[in-house]
C-alpha cells in the first residue's frame, strides 16, 4: 500500500476521545488505530505485569445485563516482575495485519510522548504513522469532540446521574454556547 492511495478517514465514538487513549476507526471496521497517553500505557503495562488476582472468583450476571466478579478474591502486587524491556515506549506500532481475498484488518498503537491527548498532536502522531507503515490515515474531528465542549460533555454526564435538572440546564446551554462560537470560527 502507498500513501497515494485513498485517503482512509478515522473516527471515534467516543465524547472525549483525548482523554487518555481512544480508539479511531474506519467506516467499514477494518482498521483501528489506538492513541495513548505515557501515563495510560505506563499503568497498563505495570497492572498487566505486576497485579494478579488470586482466589477463586466467578463472573456473574446482573440484573440490568452487566456483569460482575464475585468470589473469594485477593490482588497480589508484586514490582519486582515489572520488565522495563515489555514496557512500549512512545512510538508508533502496527499490532496486527490481517489480508485475505476479501477484506484488510489493521490494528495499530500510537503511544505518545505526552501524558495528554490532542487533536494536534494525535494528528503529529498520525502523520509519522502514514509515513513508517505507508498508510493515507486522516482524523475526523468531530467539533463536539474537541476541548472544551468534550469536557463539559462528560462533565454533564456525571452532573445528570447526581444533581438536579436546573444544573443539567444550565450545563446544556453552556455547552451549546461553546459549539457554537467554535462552529463560528
Amino acid at each position: 500500500m502507498s500513501n497515494s492511495e485513498k485517503e482512509v478517514q478515522l473516527e471515534s465514538l467516543s465524547v472525549n476521545p483525548f482523554k487518555c487513549w481512544s480508539d479511531w476507526h474506519d467506516s467499514d471496521g477494518k482498521a483501528v488505530v489506538t492513541f495513548e497517553t505515557m501515563t495510560h500505557n505506563l499503568w497498563n503495562s505495570w497492572e498487566s505485569q505486576c497485579i494478579s488476582i488470586k482466589g477463586d472468583p466467578e463472573l456473574v450476571e446482573t440484573s440490568d445485563g452487566n456483569y460482575r466478579l464475585e468470589g473469594e478474591t485477593e490482588q497480589e502486587l508484586r514490582p519486582e516482575k515489572f520488565d522495563a524491556d515489555r514496557f512500549r515506549k512512545p512510538g508508533v506500532y502496527r499490532d496486527s495485519v490481517h489480508r485475505d481475498d476479501e477484506r484488510v484488518d489493521e490494528a495499530y498503537t500510537v503511544i505518545v510522548s505526552k501524558n495528554f491527548l490532542a487533536p494536534e498532536l494525535c494528528r503529529k502522531y498520525i502523520e509519522k504513522l502514514n509515513e513508517e507503515f505507508e498508510r493515507n490515515f486522516s482524523l475526523n474531528i468531530k467539533d463536539e469532540q474537541r476541548p472544551p465542549v468534550s469536557e463539559l460533555k462528560v462533565l454533564k454526564h456525571s452532573i445528570e446521574r447526581e444533581y438536579d435538572e436546573k444544573i443539567v440546564e444550565k450545563f446544556e446551554g453552556l455547552i451549546q454556547d461553546l459549539e457554537a462560537e467554535n462552529s463560528d470560527k
